[in-house]
């Protein structure tokens, strides 16, 4: 049939219905799936139930129509016969080798069976009849399309869609619409008598549709109505209704695609929350977190001496709380806030594992497993570098804490950015954090949390409510107080500056950026003499993209070596530097933004302490680290010194020691 503007195809057709009940299967699974994400299991169980039930009403029927359909069937035989399914064969170019041919006496309609292997089966009076060819070539175009596929995906389709009239109605028009489309391809190109003729046979299937007989026809297309609709389809080729069909299946098409995206969008939304690892910290109060309030309950406890915890403090308690198993334990903990300890006696196992959920509640609460605790306590999340008991015992205590955690991308940390956590000088991938925490025993084998403060925090308080420094053994970390934004803009500014220092002859190249990305300036070494060299200093007001020379006064430009570099502000400036004939600590400073220099003064000189470094801030104070000689600038022995004048002279505050 040649369709018009006004009619759609019976294959258009047989399309649309295919991609329609394909979209209602996939709304149906979307809504099935979230119904059992849901917990309503009774509702899926009704709908699996009925699919079910269906599909087996539907085997048993088809099963039952083959084995009817093969107690009455016989090959053809007759030799002119065999000349016109050739021919029909070689029209519609399927493989005659892989097409069996059979008449039946009891089937009143021709049809196709099988998938893979298939069959033709015509009712015996065909033979008798002038439009066999029409007739074999409807069938040879069901077979070339493999339209029984078909029809068993929209019988299994409407199994799953048991429940939805819908469902019904497409399947009952795509097994219509596939026989129009073959009727289609059968008088395509044929004249009216032809398709008159063709029309004739099929109304006289239709009047031979017995009700309540023996007779049987086609399990795929049992209906008269689906006949009369075919009858049209041959005879008239302007069917003004399809004008409205075609409106109405855009319409339900659009509808179901939008419905579709909709819900499967929704879906991988509930799929998400509900897949999502639990969150313990959810709903629980956390103790007081780096507050006034957790320092001044830490205060109750007395300040102990160094190494206060060791083998004889804790061995006291073994006898009293011999260790034992997890679920040997009656106490349970509640939240990620209290934990059950195998040996009470080694308390300090407490403190370490409420660092390491306070690491979890600080950066990934739903990273945290209270489980996997149970099966190893020592399953630790970060580095440990320094621990130990400040006060108290058993029952009541507080722990000094440093620890540091790796991260590659420091700028995506929650804790720095929130300043529980800070950077240390020359470790850029290292979040490191001071921390007390104080613990309780609840129970026997339980402890919890009381409250979390920074350790240095803490050490200030305990010294000035005792009046004392017995806490002094804390080392001290030097901060990088840079953001992590900062440190990452450093890394192009010096790249920036490795160029410029290449293109000019700048060896030994340092650079400084105090305020912000754009402002900051270049050092290095432009000629060397016996024991001394020339630096050259350069400023940049743009990120490094240009740099203006300083000129520097001799002080500044000429020494032995340059150890280290910094400008803390526009204008001041430090570059610690060592002369082969004074052994003594060299600082140099500026106020002029690098123009003139002169040397700091040190209120007294420790021996063996003759290498300076410039001022880090620490503790909301400037401080500068002297060290011996050839030492880091963050390994061994320091001298420390701090600043009442603005960085003028320094004074003599003690020693501390860097691991």
């Amino acid at each position: 049939m040649e369709s018009g503007d006004e009619t759609v195809s019976g294959s258009l057709k047989k399309i649309i219905w295919l991609i329609l009940m394909a979209e209602f299967v996939i709304i149906h699974a979307t809504v099935l799936i979230k119904l059992f994400l849901y917990d309503y299991y009774l509702s899926v169980f009704i709908l699996v139930l009925g699919s079910l039930i269906m599909a087996a009403v539907q085997y048993l029927s088809y099963r039952f129509f083959v084995k009817s359909c093969a107690l009455n069937v016989s090959r053809f035989t007759d030799e002119e016969l065999e000349i016109i399914t050739s021919e029909v064969f070689r029209e519609t170019k399927c493989n005659k080798e892989k097409v069996r041919v059979y008449e039946n006496s009891k089937t009143v309609t021709p049809f196709v069976m099988g998938v893979f292997k298939q069959s033709i089966i015509l009712p015996r009076e065909c033979r008798r009849l002038p439009n066999l060819k029409l007739i074999l070539l409807h069938e040879c175009f069901h077979v070339k399309r493999r339209d029984t596929l078909y029809k068993y995906f929209m019988m299994i389709a409407n199994c799953f869609l048991w429940f939805h009239p819908l469902a019904y109605m497409v399947r009952y028009l795509s097994y219509q619409d596939i026989e129009i489309s073959c009727d289609e391809a059968v008088v395509k190109g044929k004249s009216k008598e032809e398709r008159l003729q063709y029309g004739e046979f099929l109304i006289a299937s239709a009047r031979n549709m017995k009700e309540g007989s023996e007779v049987f026809n086609a399990y795929w297309n049992s209906s008269k109505s689906i006949l009369k609709h075919r009858i049209e389809a041959v005879i008239d080729e302007n069917r003004k209704w399809d004008t409205f069909a075609k409106a109405a299946i855009v319409v339900m098409v659009a509808v179901s695609v939008v419905f579709c995206v909709l819900l499967s969008k929704d879906l991988q939304e509930d799929y998400a929350k509900v897949t999502a690892p639990p969150n313990e910290y959810a709903g629980v109060v956390a103790p007081p977190l780096y507050t006034d309030e957790a320092i001044q309950q830490m205060l109750l406890l007395e300040p102990m001496e160094q190494e206060g915890y060791h083998y004889y403090f804790f061995s006291k308690y073994d006898a009293k709380y011999p260790p034992k198993e997890f679920e040997e334990i009656e106490a349970e903990a509640l939240n990620p806030w209290q934990m059950k300890i195998k040996s009470p006696g080694h308390f300090r196992d407490a403190a370490d594992v409420a660092i390491q959920r306070l690491y979890y509640y600080l950066e990934n609460q739903t990273a945290f497993d209270s489980d996997a605790y149970e099966q190893s306590i020592q399953n630790r999340s970060y580095e440990l570098v320094y621990s130990t008991l400040l006060a108290g015992d058993i029952d009541n205590s507080v722990w000094g804490y440093i620890w540091k955690v790796y991260c590659s991308d420091v700028s995506t940390s929650e804790s720095l950015q929130n300043g529980y956590a800070f950077v240390k000088e020359g470790e850029d991938n290292w979040l490191y954090y001071t921390t007390a925490v104080q613990i309780r025993m609840t129970e026997p084998y339980l402890f919890e949390v009381v409250g979390f403060a920074d350790l240095y925090d803490v050490k200030e308080a305990y010294e000035q409510k005792y009046e004392t420094e017995i806490l002094s053994y804390i080392p001290r970390i030097i901060t990088a107080k840079a953001s992590s934004e900062t440190m990452t803009v450093l890394d192009s500014q010096k790249q920036l500056a490795d160029a410029f220092a290449a293109e000019n002859g700048i060896s030994d190249v340092r650079i400084s950026f105090p305020d912000n990305a754009l402002e900051g300036y270049l050092l290095g070494i432009i000629d060397r003499a016996a024991l001394q060299v020339m630096c050259v200093l350069y400023r940049t007001e743009d990120g490094g993209h240009t740099w203006k020379p300083v000129k520097m006064d001799t002080v500044g430009a000429e020494h032995s070596v340059t150890y280290d570099f910094a400008f803390l502000s526009r204008e001041e400036g430090y570059m610690a530097i060592h002369s082969f004939f004074d052994q003594e600590p060299e600082l140099l400073r500026t106020e002029d933004g690098g123009m003139t220099w002169t040397k700091v003064q040190f209120s007294e000189e420790i021996t063996d302490f003759c290498q300076a470094f410039c001022p880090v801030y620490y503790n909301g104070e400037y401080v500068v680290y002297v060290g011996k000689e050839g030492s880091g600038k963050e390994e061994g022995e320091k001298a420390c010194y701090e600043s009442a004048d603005g960085g003028k002279t320094w004074i003599y505050t003690g020693q501390i020691t860097f691991d």
